[in-house]
Parts: structure tokens; C-alpha cells; sequence
């Protein structure tokens, strides 16, 4: 089942006087289940996909539809809170509050829903165990590894029990060993869960571990490969 559809999607920014096309005229669509890579060079439209699937950022032509609801439609309060519950997110660079420890870093998408403290920590240590963080629960970011700090940006991407995981080049500061654990994490949670990931990358080592590759060069899908 297609559950994100795209339709002859372009973005546009203005830096100053100039426009930069980043996306142009795309159309797509992501199935439950996917373990899909957008591949492409730095600069290629991969973020900028990735924010408009995420409800980050918005199309400047096109069509975005969730679950057969066009996004364009809906308040900002919907968009928020749908991606809220719908999806979960995991960025290059983990994006973790460095003043909270794991546990308190995986609570607050939670605690953001509204869920009481109690039962937002109940379901952030059942997370972290979920991805073999549980040790770490109280360990802040800066006494974490790279692949510590992104097991714990990927159990608090779980936490809400998401339908997609959208992924920002996932590996690419984790050496070789650490990143073969967050892969072998990922295919994992789609097999078992069936939870659907949508990552950017310009990663080779993962591209044989993945379902779909869609490839993007200068704003435009070249080519869409399954496996």
C-alpha cells in the first residue's frame, strides 16, 4: 500500500537574487514496508526530499499526500501533529539535547505529545533497550560514541512508535563497525515491526542492505530501482 505520494513536487529557494532549484518535478511514491535509500551526491535534492516528506518544509508546486489526505489541505496544528505521531526522525548529526541524558533525550518526543513523565520514561527505557542502550540510560551525550549517541537518536525516533522513520544520511559519522550495527538495527525493526525507513545517503556500504534505492541528481529522480 502507498502511504506517501508525491506529485510533480518542485522547491525553489531565494538566496538573495538568485533561485536555486532544489527539487524538480519529482513524483513518487514510498509503500508500507519500504526499506528505501534516496541516493545522491551533496547538493543532489536529498535533505530537501526528505524535509517535504517529513512535513519540515513545504513544496513550491505539487502535490504531498499521506495516507490519501494531500497534505496542502491541512493547518500547520495537523501537520505538526501528525508528524508528531505518524513519524519519527533521525539526524545526521543525532540532534541530542546535550544537558539531557539518553533517557531524557528519548522521553521528550513523548512528553511533547502530552504523556504523563512516568509512563513517557516507562516507554523511553523499553526504547533504548529495544536498540541495547538501556546501560547508557543516564549517560549524557558527551560520554557517549558516535554510534551510542545514534542508537539513542534511534530509539528516540522509535519511541512514539512511528509508522516511517525518516533518516538524514543515517552513517555518515560512524566508522565502518558502527555503521554495519545501525543498519543491521534498521532492517531488523522493518522486518520485525514492519516499521517503513526512508533515509538520504551517499553511503556505499549500505546500499546492498536496502530494498529500493531511488536515485536524485540535480532536483530529479533518474532512476528507482527495487530489489
Amino acid at each position: 500500500m502507498t502511504i506517501i505520494e508525491l506529485t510533480d513536487v518542485h522547491k525553489t529557494y531565494h538566496l538573495g537574487e538568485t533561485l536555486v532549484k532544489a527539487l524538480r518535478g519529482v513524483s513518487l511514491g514510498i509503500d508500507e514496508g519500504d526499506l528505501a535509500a534516496v541516493w545522491g551526491a551533496s547538493g543532489s535534492g536529498k535533505s530537501t526530499l526528505l524535509n517535504i516528506i517529513g512535513l519540515v518544509d513545504e513544496p513550491s508546486s505539487g502535490t504531498l499526500t499521506l495516507n490519501g489526505s494531500e497534505v496542502g489541505d491541512m493547518s500547520d496544528n495537523a501537520k505538526t501533529d501528525l508528524r508528531s505521531r505518524y513519524m519519527g526522525f533521525i539526524f545526521q548529526n543525532f540532534n541530542l539535547m546535550p544537558i539531557l541524558t539518553a533517557l531524557e533525550n528519548v522521553m521528550l518526543p513523548l512528553q511533547v505529545q502530552g504523556i504523563s513523565a512516568l509512563e513517557a520514561q516507562d516507554k523511553a527505557l523499553n526504547s533504548l533497550k529495544s536498540v541495547g542502550m538501556e546501560k547508557f540510560s543516564q549517560h549524557r551525550p558527551d560520554k557517549l560514541s558516535g554510534g551510542q549517541r545514534q542508537r539513542v537518536a534511534i530509539a528516540r525516533g522509535l519511541v512514539t512508535e512511528p509508522k516511517l522513520l525518516i533518516c538524514d544520511e543515517p552513517t555518515a559519522n560512524l566508522d565502518f563497525e558502527n555503521a554495519e550495527r545501525v543498519m543491521d538495527l534498521m532492517c531488523e525493526l522493518n522486518e520485525k515491526r514492519g516499521i517503513t525507513f526512508l533515509f538520504s545517503t551517499h553511503d556505499t556500504r549500505l546500499i546492498d542492505r536496502v530494498k529500493r534505492i531511488i536515485y536524485i541528481e540535480d532536483g530529479t529522480i533518474v532512476k528507482d530501482e527495487r530489489k
